[in-house]
């Protein structure tokens, strides 16, 4: 039979990274459906460069 290891019992230490996701997830679970889409808009005109908010057309590969 196998048996476990210590090291695999033992938790992971918490890194920034995972500390930071989890400030966020608490503050995004906070939010209305109507704040959570104005997120997102935000954040697709901060990704694709579209500042007036006017939609545009994605060209395909």
């Amino acid at each position: 039979m196998s048996t476990v290891s210590k090291a695999a019992t033992k938790p992971e230490p918490m890194t920034k990274g995972t500390e930071i996701g989890a400030r966020l997830r608490a503050r995004a679970n906070k939010l209305s459906d109507s704040a959570r889409e104005a997120a997102r808009l935000r954040g697709m005109q901060l990704i694709y460069g579209n500042g007036s908010g006017d939609k545009v057309h994605a060209r395909s590969r």
